[in-house]
């Protein structure tokens, strides 16, 4: 009749930072025990953390009772939570961008991943201007309008 309710970690989804992504995981309603692995996207490094957590629980001074990620191999309950993963954008991530005979007026952020490039035509060959996009295989790829 009167059964313990579960207890549940914070949805990793909401408190991942940028550039990292939930890889795979033991349940998707993060009840005590789920396992979550973590990894750097693609343009983004380890900064710190750990890339493997596990839901456990933690009481507070007065009893009350949550769930809290845990690094994966500590089931007591007095242990401290996870530092979880962490990343950073890869610096120079895509190479210079050179277009003969136009000019890279800007980048949006340096040469990180997802940056983009605003270029223009020099004096004399037309008025375009185009933007480049840098991806996930570290090249600049052109965005295509309309």
């Amino acid at each position: 009749m009167c059964a313990e309710e579960p207890h549940y970690c914070p949805d990793p989804n909401t408190i991942y930072q940028e550039g990292v992504y939930l890889v795979n995981t033991t349940s998707f309603t993060w009840e005590i025990n789920t396992v979550v692995n973590m990894q750097c996207l693609s343009g983004y490094r380890y900064l710190n953390g750990v890339f493997k957590v596990r839901c456990g629980m933690h009481i507070s001074g007065d009893f009350a009772e949550k769930g809290e990620w845990k690094y994966y191999q500590d089931i007591y309950f007095n242990k401290p939570p996870a530092q979880l993963l962490s990343c950073t954008k890869v610096q120079n991530w895509c190479p210079p961008l050179v277009v003969s005979r136009a000019t890279t007026r800007s980048y949006t952020d340096e040469r990180y991943f997802n940056s983009t490039a605003q270029v223009r035509c020099d004096n004399g060959f037309g008025n375009e201007e185009r933007t480049f996009w840098c991806g996930h295989d570290k090249a600049m790829l052109e965005m295509q309008t309309g």
